[in-house]
């Protein structure tokens, strides 16, 4: 189960429970009634634009890990203004960085010698090719 859906479920379970207990106060006092409803309105405005908040830079992260598969170290992340995950998109930043001087390394090693004809090879002790 994901992180999203346990949130999503626990403001479900949050609000039912505040709708009940309005409807308990219903039957006693009509005035704390509209106030509980009010509360529970704003609770609810309050859950959407938390949740907004919590979700964009998961979506952010989830977008670097997918680039990530499909093996593209060109793109970085940019910083979305909370402390914590500030630097969560800094070390991956730093880790594209590095991954991408590798696959540089890597390409370029594996490059030229293909295309020169040139490297080494590999011989046994009689001169054969392995």
């Amino acid at each position: 189960m994901t992180f999203r859906i346990k949130f999503l479920l626990f403001l479900i379970g949050l609000h039912l429970v505040q709708f009940a207990l309005a409807g308990i106060v219903l039957f006693h006092n009509k005035i704390w009634f509209i106030a509980a409803e009010a509360i529970l309105l704003l609770s609810l405005i309050l859950s959407v634009y938390f949740y907004r908040i919590f979700s964009k830079p998961l979506k952010l992260l989830y977008s670097g890990i997918e680039s990530i598969k499909d093996k593209d170290f060109s793109i970085r992340l940019v910083k979305v203004g909370q402390p914590e995950l500030d630097n969560l998109i800094e070390v991956y930043n730093h880790m594209i960085d590095k991954l991408r001087g590798r696959k540089n390394i890597t390409t370029g090693a594996t490059f030229l010698p293909r295309k020169t004809g040139s490297g080494f090879t590999y011989r046994d002790y009689h001169s054969r090719p392995r």
